[in-house]
């Protein structure tokens, strides 16, 4: 079972290492062509190789040569004169001669040693003459000329212990040996060069054309994103960086896309801000020229009558520069414009001193409030605090248009993980589930109306909305069994603790 263990864990190791390698290896272009480079380049040496030795053969010239013959004949001879003079041999150990240089030289080689006078005193052969004639000896090994020297005979002087001017005659047949000439050709050179270099970049081409194709595919893909096909996605193919390169551009035509569909929305939104500003100012407008003209032209009938053309339209001028506060203050907080104080409060302390500023309104309008805060946790807040009270003056006054009355209205404080939950839930019973994530739109109304009988302007909840976002926080409202919630989340503040 170890044995068995161990071996596994040898082999995840080795899997693990050669995925790493792999990893590593398709992770870089460099190294993917440097790879390439390196194996073609050993299958065109390879190949270049082949081809000069297929060219060599094709080349070849067989001849006979006796050089290494005759050099054995030269190495034979001194082996037989070293072991007589280093034997120390006399004529009486002639006779046994045979024994001293026996499977040490040539078996077929002829043997003699003659005297001075050419007499022959010893011979290998059984049938010899008794003498020699020194002079053509030493002429046919000897010549001067190459042609006419013999080279199967060499004839060496030498001593023995107990005579002098000694010559051993040696002789012996040299063999041939076959050999190969090879005529190396500056044309052969050249093709084989040649057709390495092609089978290089054959190889080299072949291997890369994926890659190479790859590119090609991103570049005409890169044409149509230009064309305006914001939607076009580049196939991710590997992991290298020409596969980052595609998913760089995916992520900018995505990007690009998006900036589109909100440069769109926006122009939709500029013109529906434009159409309901034209629409929600000329209403007022209309009702103050329509009363300023009756004055003008004298239609009333007494004072009293005078009086009350001129309190409505001060009434709808009243309205008008409302409109045009809130238009002015909702375009300001959704630009760059507006400049925020933070500071650390404890939103209790904040929401209680709002609400206690709304009592009387809330009980002239037969609303009821009822305030959750815990006050064993300390609820500490980065905030701006003058916009926070707009946005609960914005709330409020939302409340008392839109809920039941008489009914309760249920303020809650409380803590959720980092953040903190600011919680309005009222009575609504004419609010529906469907247009409760159109509240925060600018303009938008619960009756959906553009008269005048809802005195809101549309853009209370909306510019409350831009106030949470400055503060990185969210705003969203929920409906439930009659009951509307306005719920706003903002980061607690690190320095909150419990139990303060």
């Amino acid at each position: 079972m170890k044995n068995k263990e161990k071996k596994r864990k040898i082999k995840k190791i080795d899997e693990e290492s050669f995925f790493s390698l792999y990893k590593f290896f398709v992770s870089s272009i460099r190294i993917e062509l440097l790879a390439v480079f390196i194996f073609s380049l050993l299958i065109s040496v390879g190949s270049f190789y082949f081809m000069n030795q297929t060219l060599e053969k094709s080349s070849k010239t067989a001849y006979v040569t006796y050089e290494k013959g005759i050099n054995s004949i030269d190495s034979d001879s001194q082996i037989l004169r070293n072991i007589i003079i280093r034997g120390d041999l006399s004529q009486d150990d002639l006779p046994d001669l045979e024994s001293y240089y026996a499977d040490k030289i040539s078996s077929s080689a002829k043997i003699k040693l003659i005297n001075s006078a050419g007499k022959i005193i010893y011979s290998n052969e059984e049938d010899y003459l008794d003498s020699i004639d020194l002079y053509e000896t030493f002429k046919k090994a000897f010549e001067s000329n190459a042609r006419e020297r013999d080279p199967k005979i060499r004839f060496l002087p030498l001593e023995l212990k107990d005579m002098s001017n000694i010559y051993l005659y040696y002789e012996d047949t040299p063999i041939p040996e076959v050999l190969y000439s090879v005529e190396v050709k500056s044309a052969n050179k050249v093709v084989g060069i040649l057709s390495a270099l092609v089978i290089f970049f054959a190889v080299f081409l072949i291997i890369t054309r994926n890659k190479i194709e790859y590119i090609n595919e991103i570049s005409e893909s890169i044409k149509v994103i230009a064309k305006g096909n914001l939607h076009y996605k580049i196939k991710s193919r590997g992991h290298d960086e020409v596969s980052s390169i595609a998913e760089n551009i995916n992520l900018m035509s995505s990007a690009l896309a998006k900036n589109e569909q909100e440069k769109l929305k926006a122009e939709s939104l500029k013109n529906q801000l434009i159409t309901n500003v034209s629409h929600d100012l000329r209403t007022p407008l209309t009702s103050i020229m329509g009363y300023l003209g009756l004055v003008r032209d004298g239609h009333y009938n007494n004072d009293m009558e005078l009086e009350k053309y001129l309190g409505i339209a001060y009434q709808k001028s009243e309205r008008l520069k409302s409109l045009i506060e809130d238009l002015f203050e909702y375009t300001k907080y959704s630009g760059d414009e507006v400049e925020l104080n933070f500071i650390d409060i404890n939103i209790c302390d904040l929401v209680e001193q709002v609400v206690e500023e709304f009592v009387p309104v809330f009980k002239e309008n037969q609303l009821d409030i009822e305030m959750i805060c815990n006050r064993e946790e300390k609820y500490i807040l980065n905030v701006d605090p003058d916009k926070m009270v707009r946005v609960m003056d914005n709330l409020f006054m939302n409340v008392i248009k839109y809920s039941d009355k008489p009914s309760n209205v249920e303020i809650e404080v409380k803590r959720i993980e980092n953040n903190v939950n600011f919680v309005i839930t009222n009575e609504a019973m004419g609010m529906n589930s469907d247009n409760v994530e159109f509240l925060f739109d600018r303009f938008y109304k619960t009756d959906m109306s553009r008269t005048s009988e809802n005195k809101g302007s549309g853009l209370g909840l909306a510019i409350s909305k831009s106030i949470i976002s400055l503060h990185s926080g969210e705003i969203y409202a929920k409906y439930n069994d009659g009951k509307l919630s306005i719920v706003i989340e903002l980061p607690l503040n690190s320095n909150s603790v419990i139990g303060g």
